[in-house]
């Protein structure tokens, strides 16, 4: 995501370069916790490296902003930042993470063994779990984009949304039609652009 921050602006080989930069220096940590602690020394490592990287670019990131926002006479100060926004989300992982290593611990006792059936509920139990602490810690935490993803889905699947419900309520009967035909997309354009032509 941040890294498309400095497409838009023309700019492709600072990601890269930082990137490979990081991984280059971070080369002895991956050795050293490989051969302390195996496979979960390589995962520390790479979490490490990709926090430095989310990091660093990020910093250079908001740099650049300020820079092409000074050149245009503007600031960033009413800018919600994403720094917030990524807070936010490494808690709600770190909450499933806590959660889905409890139940981790539930599962191997209550439903031990090595045979693919019994690995295969074990993952299921623990993929649904996990995403669904993460998606409610998410929600309790303001993240605004699970309504944008919500919403999408919504749209794909062809749901009504509940505010569309509540919408429709106040409608005339044949926009009602419209919507429950699938309108939903023109009936939106027409409250849009017919308001104000009316307060006019």
């Amino acid at each position: 995501m941040i890294s498309r921050g400095f497409y838009a602006l023309g700019c492709t080989w600072l990601p890269t370069i930082v990137g490979t930069a990081i991984a280059f220096l971070l080369v002895p940590l991956y050795v050293e916790l490989r051969q302390q602690m195996d496979a979960v020394g390589l995962a520390i490592a790479s979490a490490i490296a990709i926090l430095l990287y989310v990091l660093l670019l990020g910093w250079l990131q908001h740099r650049r902003f300020k820079r092409e926002a000074a050149a245009r006479g503007a600031t960033l100060e009413n800018v919600p930042s994403m720094l917030g926004g990524a807070l936010r989300l490494g808690m709600a992982a770190a909450i499933a993470t806590v959660a889905g290593l409890l139940l981790r611990s539930v599962l191997v006792r209550h439903a031990p063994g090595a045979e693919l059936s019994a690995i295969l509920i074990r993952a299921t139990l623990l993929c649904v779990g996990g995403v669904g602490v993460y998606v409610a810690a998410a929600r309790a935490l303001g993240i605004t984009e699970l309504s944008e993803i919500a919403g999408v889905l919504h749209d794909a699947l062809g749901l009504k949304r509940h505010s569309d419900v509540q919408t429709t309520r106040f409608l005339p009967e044949g926009l009602r039609k419209q919507l429950s035909c699938g309108g939903r997309s023109r009936i939106r354009s027409r409250l849009l652009f017919e308001r104000p032509l009316r307060r006019r």
